[in-house]
């Protein structure tokens, strides 16, 4: 008979528990948080590791982008824009404006938290009443992260405070005019960062297909000229 290694079972067994378990059963083993604006009733998990899979998962590529100071997304758009920038055919503006993308990424992850990062944090650990917390939904989270938004507008702070994440707040956001004051020079960087990731790479490639253009009409003219010879 095969022996299956005890964290092995252990493994089964939350498994099996999470999928065999009805909603009621799930949020009968959570605690209660807060009610939103919609009458909806929040809850979460006593301990984090009671977090079904699909949660844990979540939790930790929210974690890693906190640590980085950048989401994954917004990552993945500054190396893009980086490649083209690149790809300029004038060597000197292309390394000059590399430079200035790593500069622009420096200045990013000075941006000590992100607003919409924590609140992502926040659709995973807290759930709403209607949603299977084994699921999870990228667009419901997005939607219910935006009303979160909504219903904390004038209060963000204290929101965080409320939900234990004001361990991810740097230690000088410590009232809700710090924090707006800080979040005003944050959403500053991140625009900068945002519209040089969008404009320098079309800058680039409206100066390719410039390039691209003289070079097709001296081919054409040279093709010409053979013919005519």
């Amino acid at each position: 008979m095969v022996k299956i290694p005890i964290i092995h079972k252990w493994m089964l067994k939350y498994a099996f528990n999470y999928q065999s378990a009805s909603k009621a059963e799930l949020f009968s083993k959570m605690k209660f948080a807060f009610i939103d604006s919609n009458g909806k009733r929040y809850y979460t998990w006593h301990d984090k590791f009671d977090m079904p899979i699909s949660r844990g998962e979540q939790l930790q590529i929210i974690m890693q982008e906190l640590a980085s100071r950048v989401d994954r997304e917004t990552l993945e758009d500054w190396i893009n824009s980086t490649k083209k920038v690149a790809m300029d055919s004038n060597k000197d503006k292309a390394l000059l404006n590399v430079i200035r993308m790593v500069d622009a990424l420096d200045d990013r992850m000075e941006v000590s938290f992100d607003e919409e990062l924590l609140m992502k944090l926040a659709c995973v650990v807290y759930v709403d009443d209607s949603q299977d917390p084994r699921i999870w939904d990228e667009e419901y989270e997005k939607a219910k992260a935006k009303h979160l938004s909504e219903d904390s507008k004038t209060g963000l702070y204290d929101f965080f405070v409320r939900g234990g994440l004001s361990q991810y707040l740097p230690s000088f956001v410590d009232s809700q005019i710090a924090y707006q004051k800080y979040l005003m020079q944050a959403n500053q960087l991140k625009k900068k960062f945002k519209n040089l990731t969008i404009d320098l790479p079309k800058i680039v490639d409206e100066h390719l297909g410039l390039d691209s253009t003289i070079k097709q009409k001296s081919t054409n003219g040279s093709k010409q000229k053979r013919e005519s010879a």
